[in-house]
């Protein structure tokens, strides 16, 4: 009775732990059939599901398979709209800054004239991460700050004629302006939240 029983636990033990390794290598994680999923799909097909997460206002996925389509099909002819869908997203999610590690489209740096806002123009918080007395430095400034990808601006100082400040983002909240107060702040940039 004995060897019956140890015999028909071992059995036991054994296809049990098939069916166990069988069901773990087959289960995976939601995220892990996406990817697989989105491996499978056309740069069209990937194309319309952007579109379609950006108009169901999923900001999160847009930039997710966003930097996904940039990386497999950055020469398509959609290339150009997923990439303002992604930055524009990233707006909607409240980032000054694109990720490092992430592709994006390059956007040239404006070669003409640098705008001067206007009192309608001005946001409720900016952060000032410079004042100048030459024009040149000031724009030097502004052209660094917009390559990395900040919104950086002129203002001429009505307090002090002959001074330019730099300003960096155009944003609702005063905790906004504090957490891009502290990005700046990292990068060696002194700040003042305006």
């Amino acid at each position: 009775m004995r060897r019956i029983f140890c015999l028909l636990l071992s059995v036991f033990c054994i296809l049990y732990s098939n069916v166990c390794q069988a069901e773990i290598g087959c289960m995976s994680t939601k995220r892990e059939r996406d990817l697989k999923a989105l491996k499978e799909q056309s740069p069209d097909a990937l194309y319309e599901k952007i579109n379609e997460l950006f108009l169901r206002e999923d900001y999160e996925g847009v930039e997710r398979l966003s930097a996904q389509f940039m990386l497999r099909a950055s020469r398509s002819q959609h290339a150009e709209d997923v990439s303002s869908l992604r930055e524009l997203s990233i707006i909607k999610l409240g980032y000054t800054s694109t990720p490092a590690a992430v592709p994006i489209a390059f956007t040239p740096t404006p070669t003409g004239p640098l705008k001067q806002l206007t009192f309608e123009e001005i946001p409720i918080y900016s952060v000032q991460v410079g004042s100048f007395s030459k024009v040149e430095n000031a724009k030097a400034t502004v052209e660094k700050l917009t390559r990395a990808h900040y919104d950086a601006y002129l203002m001429h100082d009505t307090a002090k004629p002959g001074m330019i400040r730099v300003r960096v983002g155009k944003v609702e909240s005063r905790n906004a302006a504090q957490a891009l107060e502290a990005r700046l702040k990292k990068e060696g940039y002194p700040t003042k939240i305006c």
